[in-house]
């Protein structure tokens, strides 16, 4: 029997890849998930390449959130090494001829005992110090093929616009997601197959790793094959009629008439463009854009090893991919609504994050359901799976005390117009939840504020019932417009004014007669007072969205 070896593996550049979709060309939602299914597909076919090559069982250890983490025996240490090398070539070469670098996987390994010793911090030390010259291997034979002859005069891809094209509307790799992104639907599995993709398929995918040639093929055969668990919304055929209308009370029948109307006719589902999406909102019709993921986790890892990272893995990995998609399905839209399935388009969720669009209100639902759903049903039980293993490294007293701490979710937010650049509101998304990560971490970062998950859903509850008055005629909107410009004015900045809290009074005493309504708003008045004013941006930016002119509305 030989050594034991883990191998890891980060796909660079994740992001930039996935969000560069722009607007106005159409197709952006199958573009997304298209793409984001290939990212995720990409470990399997590096595993797969690699039990070709060393010929042996490559272990899945860890798979999700950008990273893999595999295991395997070998005998011979120096071959191990050599064939790793050779493979590290032949994938910085694929992906630097192919993606011109702006995709990529860096991999290195460490050798390990394969039970209680491995050494997660070392093996991520080294990838991300190769990651500080990713492609280094493989740069100097492929640099005069970065950017080709072909490529100099033509013009950038509308759709991506890092791609070059010749003849058509998009380059070779937008065409091809639209096409995988318009079949996703009617498929269940995919898997990766060893020789070359048809000539004339525009829906496979070919990876070249050397002499050795792999395709990725969707299918309806479970056989050796991954499930594609696919949850978006669909256009609602029940409502064509009504959906016609809409676009062209909106201005966008003819953008719309082959992307969608025609192309509905054609096949048995079709994904729901953005802009029908964010019809589902609450007054203003805007699309929200989630990022949640597990807070500490890559500290968590130094610690816990051997059986207990697998199970870490596996039980964290489980929540995402198969936990996350039941709760968006239970997002369900109305029967004469233009949607169907889901109301939340989960473009990813595995490993340890997931991102999310949907209709701005219901996606602050979604999220706090899905925390809610970790924090009472899962968390608890994966801490126990792992205990011992942490007071064995913590001690008992200092296990207690940092508990609270382990295994938290953290998210960002932003609502946007359902036709704003994707990439700038995917980096907005990232800001947010970096806000609610410098705050203390297991938070909720949305409209500007840091938010406990405790605090957000009792803010969403009040900013809900302020909401009901407003339509009930209780209370005017302007209140809110007023408590938002006196806050910003007067306690955002570094110079507090405190009489912010008496004027506050003062104007609810001469604006609002009934009583009830009156009490509830000094109630939440109070209630933030001296908590850093806490709660104050997030429920004047919901009622104001919650109350807006409905003018979008069909």
């Amino acid at each position: 029997m030989g050594a034991y070896y883990l191998i890891k593996g980060d796909i660079n550049g994740i992001q930039n890849f996935i969000y560069n979709v722009y607007e106005g060309e159409g197709g952006v939602a199958r573009i997304l998930r298209a793409k984001s299914f290939f990212v995720s597909a990409i470990p399997s076919v590096v595993k797969k390449h690699m039990e070709e090559v060393l010929n042996t069982k490559i272990e899945e250890i860890l798979d999700g959130g950008g990273s893999f983490i595999f295991g395997c025996e070998y005998e011979d240490e120096e071959e191990f090494e050599r064939k790793i090398t050779e493979i590290r070539l032949q994938l910085e070469k694929f992906f630097l001829e192919e993606f011109k670098g702006e995709l990529g996987v860096t991999i290195d390994f460490v050798k390990a005992e394969k039970e209680e010793s491995e050494n997660f911090a070392k093996l991520t030390e080294k990838v991300d110090n190769r990651k500080k010259r990713k492609f280094s291997s493989a740069l100097a034979n492929v640099q005069d093929k970065v950017i080709s002859i072909d490529d100099i005069g033509n013009e950038r891809c509308p759709v991506c616009r890092t791609f070059f094209f010749k003849n058509g509307e998009k380059c070779k790799f937008c065409e091809k997601f639209t096409k995988i992104g318009q079949l996703l639907p009617k498929k269940k599995y995919f898997r990766i197959e060893e020789g070359n993709c048809d000539f004339d398929d525009k829906t496979c995918f070919e990876f070249c790793f050397g002499k050795k040639v792999y395709k990725l093929v969707l299918t309806d055969e479970a056989q050796d094959a991954k499930f594609i668990n696919l949850v978006v919304p669909f256009l609602n055929e029940r409502t064509v009629d009504k959906l016609r209308k809409c676009l062209k009370s909106l201005g966008l029948e003819k953008e719309f008439e082959e992307e969608v109307l025609d192309r509905f006719e054609k096949i048995e589902k079709t994904i729901a463009p953005f802009v029908l999406i964010a019809q589902e909102s609450k007054g203003d019709k805007k699309l929200g854009y989630l990022k949640m993921d597990v807070d500490n986790l890559g500290l968590l890892f130094n610690v816990v090893k051997g059986e207990k990272a697998r199970v870490l893995s596996s039980s964290l990995n489980e929540f995402f991919s198969k936990v996350i998609p039941e709760i968006a399905l239970q997002f369900k839209p109305s029967e004469d609504s233009f949607i169907s399935g889901t109301q939340i388009y989960l473009l990813y969720a595995g490993g340890d994050d997931l991102f999310a669009v949907g209709p701005w209100d219901i996606l602050i639902d979604f999220a706090i359901k899905v925390n809610e759903e970790f924090t009472k049903n899962y968390r608890e039980e994966i801490i126990n799976k792992i205990k011992d293993t942490l007071i064995e490294a913590w001690g008992e007293e200092d296990f207690e005390r940092k508990k609270s701490e382990i295994l938290t979710l953290s998210a960002g937010f932003v609502a946007v117009r359902p036709k704003f650049t994707v990439r700038v509101s995917a980096e907005w998304v990232d800001d947010m939840e970096s806000l609610a990560k410098s705050f203390g971490k297991n938070r909720f970062g949305i409209f500007g504020e840091a938010l406990t998950w405790e605090n957000v859903k009792v803010l969403l509850n009040k900013a809900k019932k302020f909401v009901n008055l407003i339509e009930e005629n209780k209370v005017s909107k302007r209140f809110f417009y007023r408590l938002y410009q006196l806050y910003t004015k007067m306690l955002e900045g570094e110079h507090k004014d405190f009489m912010f809290y008496p004027l506050l009074h003062y104007t609810i005493g001469r604006t609002i007669s009934d009583e009830t309504v009156k009490r509830e708003l000094v109630e939440f008045i109070n209630s933030i007072e001296g908590k850093e004013n806490e709660g104050i941006k997030f429920v004047c930016n919901y009622v104001l969205k919650a109350t807006r002119g409905e003018r979008d509305e069909c």
